[in-house]
């Protein structure tokens, strides 16, 4: 079975989490997560990958929404405290198990988000080029 790459990124956890706490199938709360995943986005969708700037807003302006609904649930509807023990270490568990999902399917957090998402796009991810298909494009001459 072939996991689709998306799934490698740990910030389709914390949406999937987000919605789970949104709907109150659970008490966690994934606000310290998607707090963490913003500022990591922020750097590294603006500074470090080849995407386009207007491509690097939008992530950073998704994750950004996330976090805000999160906050919002968090503090206004659930009225949790700003450090809640129990939180923090169901995120800290969640994480452990990213990176052993990661580490079971022969990746490491380095090569998900140095490695693979360096790359230009999405479909590439997906789709690699293949040597039939790089042998068709001309080289740039001048």
């Amino acid at each position: 079975m072939r996991i689709p790459p998306e799934l490698y990124v740990f910030c389709i956890w914390i949406w999937v989490l987000t919605f789970v706490y949104w709907f109150d199938f659970t008490s966690f709360s994934p606000v310290y997560l998607s707090a963490i995943a913003l500022q990591f986005s922020i750097v590294f969708n603006l500074f470090y990958t080849n995407n386009s700037l207007l491509w690097s807003l939008f992530i950073v302006a998704g994750e950004t929404a996330i976090l805000f609904i999160n906050i919002y649930k968090h503090f206004i509807i659930d009225k949790k405290m700003i450090i809640e023990p129990n939180d923090i270490v169901i995120s800290v568990v969640i994480f452990g198990f990213y990176l052993l999902f990661l580490r079971l399917i022969n990746k490491s957090f380095y090569q998900v988000y140095f490695v693979d998402l360096k790359r230009r796009s999405w479909h590439e991810l997906r789709y690699p080029p293949t040597r039939q298909a790089r042998a068709f494009i001309p080289p740039i001459t001048m």
